[in-house]
């Protein structure tokens, strides 16, 4: 039962939530399960909550399970299979009420603040309504959640007024529809620019039935200045449709931007403003501008001193590779050196931690020029399937400038069927082609026939430029920058050409 969906649930839940569990499952309030199946529920969270991090396959064996709350009974896989139903029907009525019955302040008294409402005893709902704009007041970060709080709590007066004056004053109403439309705009901005973002890589249609435009008349100048973070979203919005002359400029404004604003925006949409602009800087270097690789890393260090990098005080396995990569390519190979040592054990989102922590220094050693000790340290055992193209990639890489030809030629055509049996793991159909596109590069620039001739030379060198999401791109180019070396040492000394040995 080690992999059953009650085990595999489980398994997600920290200490404080096996504690909540226990408690939950022996309250009679909640646990109508308990109370029919007796102490069998019981007994199997008690056996789960001892053996389920132990390293013995057996502990969790069905028949052992089943020996611990039947014993003395012959084994019965139905009567397991229902009591591990019972188990988990109550995880998950757990995991529901823990969520909706958090110990968030604001719900509870907006709770009771309602509760007073319905019952007409207004000295205590003004009192609840008093208390939540104290728990409002105190609240730093201004985005959406502060404004629906706002909201919620007006729509609480709102009612109160109407039911019990309908006919004088505003009814409280100017300020629920205010609340609702800043709720509303900041949602709409934040997910507008994530479609706008998105729709670089992946061709989408949308008929939005509120337009981008009619959003830009709403957020007038008044507004973007006492708001931040509408202001934020619009210079996303300026941002990916900005001239490309005027890129460096508005990427400037908006960085500016974040760190004036940074103690007042909400940690989760810091991260995301922050992400947006990391995610464009790629962009930027992958259609083939190496300049932004200096932004980005420069990103990634103030992201990494905030601490909005992390997650639960890790560091997700892709994120871990995209800090290596750039920080590698552009020469900071003592401060990658440092942020490996510093951070090996934070590696999280990988059932192979070891694994991408290898990879990672195989990076750092191949752009370090050190080939054996980066292809020592490859393996391939990377679940996640941006490390298998990277790892496959960074093999190619390395035999090349190995000038191992023929067992390149066995890696090209194994990563050839690996992207086509892969279809249904490789999603995006921009991604296939950049490793399509990066294979066809690698085997013309193998070819005999390109050496000595300029013009297929600056065919290929063409080609990669052109292609707007070719896989390693710099790579390529500095490899054709070295065939054209070649070739024009040729034209001053033909009898030392030599074509690549295959």
């Amino acid at each position: 039962m080690r992999n059953s969906l009650l085990a595999n649930t489980l398994k997600l839940l920290d200490s404080s939530q096996w504690e909540g569990l226990g408690k939950f499952i022996c309250s009679p309030f909640f646990s109508e399960e308990t109370d029919k199946k007796g102490s069998e529920v019981l007994k199997l969270f008690s056996y789960l909550k001892s053996n389920m991090g132990q390293p013995d396959e057996h502990a969790l064996g069905k028949e052992v399970v089943f020996r611990h709350i039947f014993p003395a009974t012959e084994y019965n896989g139905n009567a397991l299979a229902k009591v591990m139903t019972s188990l988990h029907k109550l995880v998950k009525q757990y995991i529901a009420y823990s969520y909706m019955n958090s110990e968030d302040e604001f719900q509870q008294e907006l709770a009771l603040a309602r509760f007073y409402r319905e019952n007409q005893w207004e000295e205590r709902f003004q009192s609840s309504i008093q208390k939540l704009e104290k728990i409002i007041s105190e609240i730093t970060d201004r985005g959406e959640e502060y404004y629906w709080k706002q909201y919620l709590l007006h729509q609480q007066v709102h009612l109160n007024e109407n039911y019990r004056n309908q006919r004088k004053g505003d009814l409280d109403l100017p300020a629920v529809i205010q609340n609702l439309d800043y709720f509303y705009l900041l949602s709409k901005l934040k997910y507008q620019g994530i479609f706008e973002h998105q729709k670089k890589f992946v061709k989408l249609e949308f008929i939005e039935p509120v337009s981008s435009e009619y959003l830009k008349k709403a957020c007038v100048a008044d507004i973007i200045t006492r708001l931040p973070m509408f202001a934020c979203y619009e210079q996303i919005s300026s941002l990916l449709h900005e001239e490309e002359d005027n890129i460096d400029e508005a990427i400037g404004r908006y960085r500016e931007l974040l760190k004036k604003h940074k103690n007042i925006i909400p940690t989760d949409e810091l991260r995301h403003f922050q992400s947006f602009l990391s995610t464009f800087c790629t962009a930027q270097v992958n259609s083939g501008k190496p300049a932004y690789l200096q932004v980005l890393f420069e990103l990634y260090k103030e992201r990494l001193e905030m601490g909005t990098l992390y997650e639960k005080g890790g560091l997700l396995a892709s994120t871990f590779l995209n800090i290596v990569m750039v920080g590698s390519r552009i020469g900071q190979f003592d401060w990658v050196e440092g942020f490996l040592k510093s951070h090996k054990g934070r590696i999280i989102g990988t059932d192979y931690p070891e694994a991408v922590y290898n990879f990672n220094q195989a990076c750092y050693f191949f752009y370090r020029g050190n080939y054996d000790e980066a292809w020592s340290l490859i393996e391939g055992n990377y679940e996640d399937i941006f490390y298998k193209l990277a790892a496959k990639r960074m093999e190619i890489k390395i035999l090349y400038e190995q000038e191992n030809y023929d067992l390149m030629d066995a890696r090209i055509n194994s990563f050839k069927v690996f992207i086509s049996r892969s279809t249904s793991r490789i999603h995006s159909g921009e991604i296939k082609a950049a490793h399509n596109a990066f294979i066809s590069a690698v085997q013309q620039i193998l070819s005999p026939a390109t050496l000595s001739n300029a013009r297929r030379i600056e065919k290929i060198e063409r080609k990669i430029l052109e292609h707007q999401h070719i896989a390693e791109r710099e790579w390529l180019l500095e490899k054709v920058s070295q065939l054209k070396k070649k070739g024009a040492g040729l034209i001053s000394n033909t009898s030392s050409y030599s074509p690549h040995p295959r």
